[in-house]
């Protein structure tokens, strides 16, 4: 597998995913800031699947030169900075020999499979409320400096985006077919930086009122779903699933986690598929979304 750009925040993860499996060979990483490098044609050459990490900037054209060679694709989200680039991206993906999707890994965490499995069967009755949250004090420990920098940059979109678009995936995917629609939207700004750090958007979620939390100075932060419905309730608290149904019952699992996906991935390009990987439209209806609530 090729590895395509160097400053992304999840990079370490995605590496420890790479060379701890055994039927993994790194055909290379390239360093789109490395002059004197391995240049992305000669990694390409000789891989059988990329990996895209690298600034939102940098992303969407090496998204390209993994497409023209039809390599099976792993990219950062989101795909381009505006919801018409990701558009056209995503009709060259539908016309390419090969799956090209981005690192969405809450949908690998255990419990919100389980949570999906329960909305399609009615056990929780009609939904009548949602919240959802998803944060982390990546800004208040430092962790946007030096090759990771770009992140708190207005051009990235900010920290509601960056972790706000997990958020859309999900509730997308916790309910196909499902209308997402903003209706609302209150972010919070840094006298420090010229993005925002999170906030928090009001959502139709085909008549479901939901709120979407997300941000970068939460301490200690972490990720949260609660809904409720006519027949019982459930909570996702990191990897624990609490459902309420009369009686309570608890089951743990493993938390999000940004290798996940990786490792989804890596199963999904040798047949032995274990997550629902994002499709075009996936990627399209997201980045309008964020279109809606942080305008390019």
């Amino acid at each position: 597998m090729a590895v395509l750009g160097t400053a992304h925040v999840h990079l370490p993860e995605h590496l420890a995913v790479l060379t701890g499996d055994e039927e993994t060979e790194l055909a290379g990483v390239h360093d789109p800031g490395s002059p004197d490098g391995p240049s992305v044609a000669e990694i390409l050459s000789g891989a059988d699947a990329v990996l895209v990490g690298a600034t939102n900037a940098e992303r969407p054209g090496l998204v390209r030169e993994a497409l023209a060679r039809g390599l099976p694709t792993l990219a950062e989200k989101p795909l381009a900075g505006t919801a018409a680039e990701v558009t056209e991206l995503a009709a060259l993906i539908g016309r390419g020999p090969a799956p090209v999707t981005t690192a969405m890994f809450l949908r690998c965490v255990p419990a919100l499979r389980r949570v999906r499995r329960l909305i399609a069967d009615g056990a929780l009755g009609t939904l009548f409320s949602a919240h959802t949250r998803f944060t982390h004090p990546g800004l208040l420990d430092g962790w946007f400096t030096g090759r990771t920098g770009w992140l708190a940059e207005p051009e990235a979109g900010g920290g509601f985006a960056d972790l706000g678009i997990h958020l859309f995936d999900l509730l997308r995917w916790l309910r196909p077919g499902a209308g997402l629609d903003v209706a609302g939207v209150r972010l919070r700004r840094s006298g420090i930086h010229h993005a925002d750090v999170g906030g928090v958007a009001l959502l139709d979620w085909d008549g479901i009122p939901t709120t979407v939390h997300s941000g970068w100075i939460s301490r200690p932060g972490g990720f949260l779903l609660r809904l409720e419905g006519s027949r019982g309730s459930c909570t996702v608290d990191g990897g624990t699933l609490t459902v309420h149904k009369g009686s309570k019952v608890v089951s743990h699992g493993a938390a999000p986690a940004a290798g996940a996906a990786v490792s989804a991935f890596l199963g999904q390009v040798r047949g032995r598929a274990s997550w629902d990987a994002p499709t075009p439209a996936d990627l399209v209806a997201c980045a309008k979304l964020l279109d809606t609530v942080v305008p390019a």
